[in-house]
């Protein structure tokens, strides 16, 4: 995924330069899209135009190795099913599981893998997107240098508070260039973490050398163009056709998907 993150952290760096003027909400968290898609629809043409990195490195994995392949996205955030379902978005991803599904499949093939020989991930590298998931990393990784009080850039995680600066956002309150929101505290503590290990680790925590060789790294990327486009105009022409998806209440996920109430802060 830090592969795909870096390819939308370069497509928010160049949508922010083109539009110096425009104020737009991400959508790295299909929590999010959810959330406005039914209770604030006034905010849709606000969502960036923009695939989340999942999609991303989904797209540039069939454009190098064409459709002959199955793409699985594991990983702790459950909205990820729904994202991956969405009729809005190329469907490019086969499957999605959490870590616990993983396990089970292990289970159930008889697959240890500790057993397994290491080997290095295959290229493209990762690079600056490695942050991504964690709160301020699209910043970070797209080199957008923020403090907490530039109020150009907000970030906000958890329900109460993204619910919060949405509200904001209808009504006018706020206009800054780009809205980071997250139902999770960071994609990294997703709602089924590995092994129920809810990480601590937070952007703000980071030591400032690494930080600052992680801006370093965005400033020196490449401006060569990505093999693949991650825009959402690649199968739509543009946000309004969010417009066509009437605001709806809560949806029950299958019992195999639900979660405690007190972990999970989707809106499904």
């Amino acid at each position: 995924m830090a592969r795909g993150a870096d390819l939308v952290a370069t497509a928010y760096e160049e949508l922010l330069r083109n539009d110096p003027d425009g104020s737009w909400i991400a959508t790295a968290c299909p929590a999010i899209v959810e959330r406005i898609r039914k209770y604030h629809p006034a905010l849709l043409p606000r969502l960036a135009p923009i695939v989340s990195p999942m999609i991303a490195a989904a797209l540039e994995l069939r454009e190098l190795h064409g459709d002959d392949l199955n793409c699985v996205f594991i990983g702790p955030c459950i909205a990820k099913k729904v994202e991956a379902r969405d009729p809005l978005l190329p469907r490019v991803v086969d499957e999605a599981l959490t870590f616990a599904e993983l396990r089970r499949v292990f289970a159930q093939r008889g697959i240890d893998p500790s057993q397994a020989a290491s080997s290095e991930p295959d290229p493209p590298r990762a690079g600056t997107g490695k942050a991504f998931p964690l709160i301020g990393g699209l910043l970070l990784s797209a080199g957008l240098e923020s403090d907490p009080l530039d109020d150009r850039f907000i970030v906000a995680t958890g329900r109460t508070e993204t619910e919060e600066i949405l509200t904001d956002l209808e009504q006018g309150g706020i206009r800054p260039r780009l809205v980071k929101a997250l139902m999770c505290h960071g994609c990294h503590e997703g709602p089924l973490p590995p092994l129920r290990v809810r990480h601590t680790m937070r952007f703000s925590e980071a030591s400032p050398p690494r930080i600052g060789g992680l801006l370093n790294q965005a400033r020196n990327r490449s401006a060569t163009s990505s093999p693949v486009r991650i825009t959402f105009r690649q199968r739509m022409n543009s946000t309004a056709a969010h417009a066509d998806i009437p605001p709806a209440g809560p949806r029950r996920l299958p019992s195999s998907m639900a979660l405690p109430k007190k972990r999970c802060a989707c809106p499904f």
